[in-house]
């Protein structure tokens, strides 16, 4: 459920308001356009995960892609187990 307000009319209603963000993403609008968007903080939460994600992906699709181009770019799998070993990032 999508509740939508103008910006005026959001002053002060929303601590009165039966919606509030844990029930509905509320939408304030100026001048006909939306402006922002008030969620709960535990949804947006679970988006920003959802996003860091979707760009961690993005990256690795990018560093795929690179690798695909030029073997030679990429580096030997045991040697880069070595540097994060060196580095104490993983056990072993």
């Amino acid at each position: 459920m999508l509740q939508t307000l103008s910006a005026p009319a959001a002053v002060g209603t929303l601590e009165k308001s039966v919606a509030t963000p844990e029930t509905v993403a509320i939408t304030i609008l100026r001048d006909g356009q939306p402006i922002l968007v008030e969620i709960a903080y535990a949804l947006y939460l679970q988006l920003q995960e959802a996003i860091d994600e979707w760009q961690a992906n993005q990256r690795a699709a990018a560093i795929y892609e690179e690798w695909k181009k030029d073997p030679s770019s990429g580096q030997d799998w045991d040697e880069f187990k070595a540097e994060l070993r060196a580095e104490g990032l993983i056990d072993g």
